[in-house]
Order: structure tokens, then C-alpha cells, then sequence
């Protein structure tokens, strides 16, 4: 007789709960900066707007506004989706300064 519903083993559960803690992490690395005036940056849609053949990767792109004391954080969404207080022109920069081809 068939189970009805979901059967999980151990590796289904340890991957919930992984993406579960990842998503928790994402929410309140962004929750304060979702307060307040901020840009949401879809990542797909970076090279279109830079003019370049692709993007950095998001932790690069976080990490250098945060360098340049701009706030950043990624939002848990099914989209790469990143949030922050950045004028969009500083993004684009960034994005163009970090961005190389083929690496």
C-alpha cells in the first residue's frame, strides 16, 4: 500500500533544514536594510543593464558596496535577488569594475 503525502528520508531532511537556516540567514541579513529606501537588483538582469557579457558572482557584488560602506545583503528568493541602500549607478559600476570575462 502506497503512503500518502510526502515520504522523507534523512538527506530530504537535512537538505530542508539547510535551506530553511539559509533562507532565515538571508531574512535577517536583509531585514533592516528592507526598512528603509533600497534598490532590489534581480542578478539576471545586471549584464543587460552594465553592458556586460555576464555578472560577478553576488557575494562579490555584496562584498565590494559593502567595502564602499554601501549596506547589501541577498534576499531568499527562487530569483537571485539582492537588496541595497546603493545608488543604482554605484551597482553598475561595481558590477563593471568586477565583471571579467570568462573567469
Amino acid at each position: 500500500m502506497r503512503a500518502s503525502g510526502l515520504v522523507w528520508n534523512d538527506e530530504d531532511i537535512e537538505y530542508s533544514q539547510r535551506e530553511l537556516r539559509r533562507s532565515v540567514r538571508y531574512i535577517a541579513d536583509a531585514a533592516d536594510l528592507m526598512s528603509r529606501n533600497h534598490l532590489l537588483i534581480n542578478l539576471d538582469s545586471l549584464p543587460k543593464w552594465a553592458g556586460t557579457g555576464g555578472a560577478p558572482k553576488m557575494e562579490k557584488i555584496i562584498a565590494a558596496l559593502q567595502q564602499l560602506n554601501f549596506a547589501a545583503a541577498r534576499l531568499p528568493d527562487l530569483e537571485p535577488v539582492f537588496v541595497t541602500d546603493a545608488a543604482f549607478t554605484d551597482v553598475i559600476k561595481i558590477v563593471r569594475q568586477l565583471w571579467k570575462p570568462n573567469a
